[in-house]
């Protein structure tokens, strides 16, 4: 979080594939930046070698708000754009299909498939799965 209260998402290569990948993303973001591609977070910055960048912490932000219990796609379904809500819900697919770091936490698997999943009910898209009762089976 900065000074001034707003959330940002930091990325940083740690190791020469992840710092490809951030070099690639960073390029990503300039090309759509330059198409003024509106449905995206907005890169803030980025280090000089390009291997760690920050952005705009939306796809967190909104998927945590509606886990939380805010139907955001009713509260504000008109401000949402359709399109965006699948990158998003692509992403954080992506995301979940990616092999954690060796080494890393593996409470993060468990947070990107939970955040996958409220991602595809925001976009409109069915799992397949059955809803969580929280009961066991088996």
């Amino acid at each position: 979080m900065l000074p001034d209260g707003m959330r940002v998402f930091e990325k940083a290569g740690v190791n020469d594939s992840t710092k490809q990948w951030a070099r690639k993303e960073i390029q990503v973001y300039h090309f759509l930046q330059r198409q003024n591609y509106p449905f995206i977070p907005q890169m803030f910055a980025h280090n000089h070698n390009e291997t760690g960048l920050v952005l705009e912490a939306l796809t967190s932000l909104l998927v945590n708000v509606h886990r939380a219990g805010l139907d955001v796609t009713r509260a504000a379904g008109d401000r949402l754009n359709a399109d965006a809500r699948h990158w998003m819900a692509g992403f954080w697919l992506k995301a979940t299909a990616t092999p954690i770091w060796p080494g890393g936490p593996a409470h993060v698997r468990d947070v990107q498939l939970q955040s996958v999943l409220t991602a595809w009910k925001l976009a409109g898209i069915s799992s397949g799965l059955p809803e969580q009762t929280g009961k066991r089976t088996g």
